[in-house]
């Protein structure tokens, strides 16, 4: 049986550090959602011991090896376990409740606010 792709669900990025969804990029160019914009990836190493170093290809990012050659985000993300990052409050993200109890007024039938 087919069932057709439905639009925007082909490639969802996550971001690795909090697996939330990614909607921008990062100073490295790796997807990451805006709590995370500004983390960057410590040193990546390869399973040989090397540094890796991050490329952007035709087919996305991925790092290399100077021994072992390309390999993806996904394989080096295994073997280099990211912290989970808490993101920084910013006013602009923080949940803003009232300190306070909004004020309570009643809304008779013969006043103005309440048919406008």
């Amino acid at each position: 049986m087919y069932i057709p792709k439905k639009y925007g669900q082909s490639k969802v990025d996550s971001c690795p550090f909090c697996n939330k969804q990614a909607t921008t990029t990062n100073k490295e160019g790796f997807p990451v959602c805006i709590a995370h914009k500004d983390a960057l990836f410590d040193d990546m190493k390869c399973v040989c011991g090397k540094p890796l170093e991050s490329r952007t290809g035709k087919y996305g990012k991925f790092f290399l090896c100077e021994d072992c050659g390309p390999i993806s985000v996904k394989k080096v993300l295994e073997f280099n376990p990211i912290k989970k990052l808490e993101p920084k409050s910013s006013s602009a993200y923080e949940d803003h409740r009232p300190s306070e109890k909004p004020k309570e007024f009643i809304v008779r039938s013969d006043d103005p606010r309440f048919f406008s």
